[in-house]
């Protein structure tokens, strides 16, 4: 989809489509539109009794013109002007986008207006436009019959109209960063989506060093013999189930060379297929655990992403890439295997196994890198959807700004996160009689159970941040910024606070 910057009354002969943003209440008094057209929408549809009232991401379609000078229209409403935000806007957007069923209509006009303007932040708004079109309208269609497709009804020109000439570049910015963005999170939805007999881990590393060609960064795979000979043993104890052969892969990302910094990390979770090992999972919903290396698809959206806005701090993405699978060759529960750092670690249960292949990377990227700060995702327990529902990600580690900087970046990007303890008390149900840990707790608190066992390979707690995606990564029901399956839900969020914290951080 392309997107530009227009004067409205340029395109007006060009578009298929006009949209319209209204908030609850309004007329078109306030709208920098033609005449024509406002006295249209107050007497035929918002003066009305029975009128478009604008409820939050409510759509109404006036297909067809209704006279000279008004084309098809479509209104979309913002709710409550006080409930407004940035991340509303985005996602009725996203509603619309999807709302669009004419093949007939390939390209639109937005009306830009001041009154859903954040913090005068011109270019947000435009970002989130883009956003919200790009991300609405992506649909994982690789596998469907043509006939079956939907591609005859997505827009392909979108003109962002009504700002002033003024506002004209803060506009084309936004533009370009949305742009940026989305594409990053529809990559990885993309990896995330496929299903796991495509996207093995082997896969998943070749889509790296594509990405790696492609965007100017450098690629390392350090491959099964490679991670025996470090002792790697709890990232290979879950590999060895599956004929797959596991992949470390570290992508890196350096600024100007005038600028030197010690990198961020940002550590993904690769499981690209979980049965549960021998601690086998219920049949029931088992084709979802496709996703189970969501983590690792958001940091190559992130590395992506990074690679074309160029931060000015160092980045190093890293994914460990393995596949979970019952076999003769199989770790065993009460089996015990020796960690990269050292420690041993007591199996009890095979499905909890993404905290061992963090356990690895965590420590490999600690000491080969170095990291100023460190952030992990990974879809690591269920209990987070108990904790926390779909309506956000858990995080734990830092200190206390680190979380709430990170909870108020969430909410700007529309990726919503919340703290959770990481007291001595969750740290207590790892002990093992038989090794350093064991990796599961057995009793309650499973979510920062999860996030204490990584705590034990963490070096510096106060430079990290553990992000339990599980209950976003993916979606059951269509939503306005992504329909049913990967969400890629952590790229915007880990891009922004990149740009705006660990900058800020590492080069004060």
């Amino acid at each position: 989809m392309k997107f530009s910057v227009a004067d409205y009354r340029s395109v007006r002969d060009r578009v298929d489509l006009l949209i319209v943003p209204l908030f609850e209440g309004e007329d078109a008094s306030g709208l920098r539109l033609p005449v024509r057209i406002r006295r249209f929408l107050d007497k035929n549809v918002l003066k009305k009794a029975d009128g478009f009232q604008a409820k939050r991401f409510s759509v109404l379609t006036v297909p067809v013109s209704a006279g000279p000078g008004i084309p098809p229209l479509m209104l979309i409403g913002l709710g409550k002007p006080e409930d407004f935000s940035a991340d509303i806007l985005a996602r009725a957007c996203g509603k619309a986008v999807r709302s669009i069923s004419m093949p007939s209509m390939k390209s639109a006009a937005f009306l830009l207006r001041k009154q859903c303007v954040v913090q005068r932040n011109w270019q947000n708004l435009a970002q989130k436009v883009v956003e919200g079109f790009l991300l609405g309208q992506y649909d994982f269609r690789k596998y469907k019959e043509k006939s079956e497709n939907r591609e005859s009804s997505k827009l392909e020109e979108v003109f962002l109209v009504g700002a002033t000439q003024r506002r004209r570049s803060d506009v084309e910015s936004g533009i370009h960063r949305g742009q940026i963005l989305s594409e990053a999170v529809c990559f990885a939805r993309d990896l995330a989506n496929e299903p796991a007999n495509v996207m093995t881990p082997t896969r998943m590393a070749e889509e790296a060093q594509k990405l790696a060609t492609e965007a100017g960064l450098s690629c390392t795979v350090l491959e099964k013999a490679e991670m025996e000979k470090m002792g790697m043993g709890a990232l290979l104890s879950v590999a060895q189930g599956s004929d797959h052969p596991p992949k470390l892969v570290i992508l890196e990302f350096k600024p100007d060379k005038r600028v030197e910094s010690e990198p961020v990390a940002v550590i993904g979770k690769g499981v690209t297929f979980d049965s549960g090992g021998i601690s086998l999972k219920p049949a029931r919903n088992m084709d979802e655990m496709k996703f189970d290396m969501s983590g690792a698809a958001v940091v190559m959206g992130v590395m992506k992403a990074v690679a074309a806005l160029k931060p000015s701090v160092s980045v190093v993405g890293v994914m460990p890439l393995v596949e979970n699978l019952p076999s003769g060759k199989a770790t065993k529960p009460g089996d015990i295997v020796k960690s990269y750092s050292g420690k041993t670690i007591e199996i009890q249960n095979t499905d909890a196994e993404g905290r061992l292949i963090l356990a690895d990377a965590i420590s490999y990227v600690q000491k080969s890198y170095k990291p100023a700060f460190l952030l992990d995702l990974a879809t690591l327990t269920g209990a987070v959807v108990v904790a926390l529902g779909h309506a956000a990600a858990g995080i734990m580690g830092g200190d206390g700004r680190a979380l709430e900087e990170l909870v108020e970046i969430g909410n700007k990007v529309g990726e919503r996160v919340w703290p959770l303890p990481l007291y001595d008390e969750y740290a207590d149900q790892l002990k093992s009689n038989v090794a350093d840990l064991r990796n599961v707790g057995g009793g309650p608190a499973g979510v920062t159970v999860g996030g204490a066992f990584l705590a034990n390979f963490v070096e510096d707690r106060k430079k990290w941040i553990h992000i339990d995606i599980a209950g976003v990564a993916w979606t059951k029901e269509d939503k306005p910024l992504a329909r049913k399956g990967a969400t890629g839900f952590g790229v915007r969020l880990v891009v922004e606070w990149i740009e705006t914290v660990a900058e800020k951080r590492i080069l004060r």
